[in-house]
């Protein structure tokens, strides 16, 4: 479930001829709208307020971010197959995130791959 990003809902299409008119209700996240419903018991209700009272987007970001440094260093070849400790100290993550642009992309998953050197170039035409 989604826990942080809102989105919008369709409530109303009408047509007038080749018009269409959509309106959407107000932005929610999938579990604010899901607590406003009657759908789920009270229950589940209090659950779903429980999960989401833990729940830290900064240091989800954090654990992430860790995760997929050490998935990059295993699809580089390096042996260690123990995962790395993540730092307790999230105020130094955060201090990093407002300099962490100026690195370039940080996530390690989401670098372009090389390309080869080509071998050969095209003859101009009036040679």
């Amino acid at each position: 479930m989604n826990f942080f990003q809102p989105s919008f809902k369709l409530a109303e299409k009408k047509r007038v001829g080749a018009r269409v008119s959509k309106r959407y209700h107000a932005p929610e996240t999938p579990s604010a709208r899901l607590l406003g419903s009657n759908v789920i018991e009270p229950v589940m209700k209090e659950r779903l307020r429980a999960v989401l009272a833990t729940l830290d987007p900064l240091r989800l970001l954090d654990e992430i971010r860790t995760v997929q440094q050490h998935l990059a260093s295993l699809a580089a070849g390096e042996t260690t197959h123990v995962l790395p400790h993540r730092d307790a100290d999230l105020e130094r993550f955060l201090k990093s995130l407002g300099e962490a642009w100026r690195g370039g992309e940080i996530r390690p998953t989401h670098r372009a791959p090389e390309k080869p050197l080509r071998h050969w170039f095209r003859c101009s035409p009036s040679t």
